[in-house]
């Protein structure tokens, strides 16, 4: 039987907002550290965070 490895580092869904640029990014990453490093500009204001595998999302990534 096959096993499907879990990762052991789970990903999350970052969801940012840039007040400058009236725009939200959306970002997955472990941690909110990583999440901010991948963002192309400063400051940007944290919104929500989600579980990478949410069923939901769609809508979010619909819209960034």
């Amino acid at each position: 039987m096959a096993t499907i490895p879990t990762p052991s580092h789970p990903q999350f869904i970052w969801r940012f907002y840039s007040c400058q640029k009236r725009y939200c990014y959306i970002v997955i990453a472990p941690n909110e550290p990583e999440a901010r490093s991948k963002l192309p500009d400063a400051p940007c204001v944290f919104v929500a965070r989600f579980p990478s595998d949410c069923a939901t999302i769609s809508y979010w990534r619909a819209r960034s």
